[in-house]
């Protein structure tokens, strides 16, 4: 068994510096008339207990959660339901800063065991990139997007700029999924259309949804032409790829059907899709060891990373998770450890914890 410093790159907080700041999004916490505490974010709201307890959002208590599953390294990002990404352009570029100021405060409780991935407000391309700049220079390692953002897919050249200026300064992506039904009318609270809503009371949108979102955007990516245009760049995906590693081969079929006169004419892909998973990095969010196993063989022990959701619903001990597959030694390291430090810059903290031991 491999004695590596573990690195987690899934899971998120919510501090409480944040509330109120989103204009009529708010966010809030309040006790709703059953006593459950509340979190909302414009007309979606969620249970959100531990939120002001601090489970999910005083770092000493992230902390020593994280020695209780064996985590070294821990990078947060906001919770995705607060990326807001349907706020007004003034507002949203304002929003995003303070999620990245307050995620860098968060880290300050351990600056060799945390980092943050930090936000964009992808309604302002330009800011973004500028954002991304800031957010590095204050501890920012890579940066966190939705699974589709401001009504567009990942494949749109709207985001092209952003792809570019990541591949340049050699910043990884962290995709993940947010909430269906975010961006409706703050307006409406308590008013939502009742299939949603149900839904919403079934955690269908985070159990089944999320992996459905992930899906289309790694598929829009590599079927839309971003890894031909910027070949270096690196994508992380959360939750273990949604269905692409056990649906790749259906993708491939389909762009062998895509030639002239065939309906579907928007692929773009210049090459086998399989030359593009050296681009991919899948977290071990797979909560079948068989299908976490085939999770390894297809993406290979170089492109898998620690992932827990930690501090989710369904966050797992997501070094157990690696652990527990019985992978040779320097395979087990690369997940628990090399990928993330080399894909997020942290090889001297590696080497500072190393150190100590």
């Amino acid at each position: 068994m491999s004695d590596a410093v573990t690195i987690d790159i899934h899971g998120h907080v919510i501090p409480m510096r944040l509330m109120g700041h989103a204009g009529p999004f708010g966010p809030e916490v309040y006790r709703a008339e059953n006593g459950d505490e509340t979190l909302r974010i414009g007309n979606y709201t969620i249970v959100a207990e531990g939120l002001v307890t601090g489970r999910i959002s005083d770092p000493k208590k992230s902390l020593a959660r994280m020695d209780e599953a064996g985590i070294d390294i821990f990078g947060v990002s906001i919770a995705p339901m607060m990326m807001l990404y349907w706020l007004e352009r003034e507002l949203g570029v304002k929003w995003a800063a303070e999620v990245n100021d307050a995620l860098a405060e968060f880290c300050e409780a351990d600056p060799d065991r945390l980092f943050f991935i930090p936000t964009l407000p992808l309604q302002d391309i330009e800011t973004s990139i500028h954002e991304m700049d800031r957010a590095r220079s204050i501890g920012g390692r890579g940066i966190y997007i939705g699974s589709e953002a401001v009504g567009r897919e990942l494949a749109d050249q709207y985001f092209w700029p952003v792809y570019e200026h990541a591949e340049k300064t050699n910043t990884p992506i962290l995709i993940h999924p947010y909430p269906v039904g975010q961006d409706g009318d703050p307006g409406n609270v308590g008013k939502e259309d009742a299939k949603l809503d149900w839904s919403r009371g079934a955690m269908m949108t985070w159990m089944v949804g999320y992996l459905h979102q992930e899906t289309l955007a790694i598929s829009s990516m590599l079927l839309g032409g971003v890894f031909d245009a910027f070949p270096n760049l690196k994508v992380s995906i959360t939750h273990g790829g949604g269905s692409i590693p056990y649906q790749f081969g259906r993708l491939e079929q389909a762009l062998s059907r895509m030639g002239e006169g065939q309906t579907v004419t928007r692929q773009k892909a210049q090459k086998p899709l399989r030359t593009y998973l050296k681009n991919l990095y899948f977290d071990s969010v797979v909560h079948d060891p068989k299908a976490r196993q085939y999770l390894v063989d297809f993406a290979g022990a170089d492109n898998v990373l620690i992932g827990s959701n930690f501090g989710g619903w369904d966050g797992v001990n997501g070094v157990a998770y690696v652990r527990e597959l019985g992978l040779d030694e320097e395979s087990e390291r690369k997940i628990l450890s090399t990928n993330a430090a080399q894909l997020f810059g942290l090889e001297e903290r590696v080497k500072k914890l190393e150190a100590r031991r």
